[in-house]
């Protein structure tokens, strides 16, 4: 293919020899890294469960570990494969310049994100299957990778958040020590309601539904007076699920909804009013309005 010249320096003194780039050292450097790198990859994922169990790793951590001991050994079958075929590595030596700066600038933030995730992954802050809330995306963590994760939200969408703004925003895990998670129901009744026995039927409504947890137990409060309805809190206590494929009905709106249609019903059946926005007007009647009636100029009143 071409022939490079190479100098070296022996006891003082400049040594000029050629070395040649042939097709047959390019298809045997190739066999060399294509055969290598897939038979270090099966070997590995063939240990990566033996691995997670022997030493109590997370097997997301180990699957990291291993797409990035992959990338090692790529580099290192590039460098062995030139070397078993007598590739020079001067012949690429015309890239450096420009690959360094590429590598510079492209690598920086794949370090800072791959950092990330390490840390992600020994501290164990966030972890795969955990609920979190980050820049404002809610969802499931589906998976870490060597750049990003992955966040599956209640509606199915998948988002790809790169792994260095879990260290670098705020994130709020909501099943970081337990799923368990605090709702809250507001209702509002009509001025003139029995406030007691209202209390009694929102209490009742979330005990009635399965997936509502009696440790802690639900509670209501009466929370205030308002301009036109006496404003009642029910609060609960659920595991909180965004993936329907858990269970149709584990999905935290979904419990709300429920509870919702249960407290209408009760209401409709006990005769209490769910209160509406409304303004009385009265007028003062001890100044009678005057009514006249005028012509208009066709001739019409």
């Amino acid at each position: 293919m071409f022939v490079v010249e190479e100098t070296v320096k022996v006891s003082g003194q400049d040594v000029t020899g050629t070395r040649s780039v042939t097709i047959g050292k390019s298809v045997g450097a190739l066999v060399i890294l294509v055969l290598g790198y897939w038979l270090i990859g099966y070997i590995l994922r063939r240990l990566q469960r033996p691995i997670a169990r022997y030493f109590g790793f997370a097997e997301e951590t180990v699957v990291v570990v291993r797409r990035w001991t992959m990338v090692a050994v790529f580099l290192v079958l590039l460098i062995l494969a030139f070397n078993l075929v007598s590739i020079p590595l001067t012949v690429f030596a015309f890239l450096g310049g420009a690959l360094a700066i590429g590598i510079g600038f492209g690598t920086q933030t794949l370090l800072k994100n791959f950092i990330s995730g390490m840390l992600m992954l020994l501290e164990r802050k966030v972890r795969v299957g955990d609920i979190v809330e980050v820049e404002g995306i809610v969802g499931t963590v589906t998976s870490v990778d060597i750049r990003a994760s992955t966040l599956r939200g209640f509606d199915g969408v998948e988002s790809v958040v790169p792994n260095a703004t879990f260290l670098e925003q705020k994130v709020t895990n909501w099943t970081y020590t337990t799923p368990r998670v605090r709702r809250a129901i507001k209702v509002g009744v009509a001025y003139g309601s029995p406030a007691r026995r209202v209390s009694e039927i929102l209490e009742e409504c979330a005990l009635a539904h399965a997936l509502v947890l009696r440790d802690p137990p639900p509670h209501v409060w009466f929370e205030e007076f308002g301009d036109s309805s006496l404003h009642f809190g029910l609060y609960f206590w659920v595991e909180v699920y965004f993936w329907v494929e858990v269970s149709p009905r584990s999905s935290t709106p979904q419990i709300a909804s429920e509870i919702r249609f249960m407290i209408a019903e009760r209401f409709a059946g006990e005769g209490i009013t769910i209160a509406f926005p409304q303004h009385d007007v009265h007028l003062d009647t001890s100044n009678p309005l005057s009514v006249q009636i005028v012509e208009s100029p066709n001739g019409k009143t």
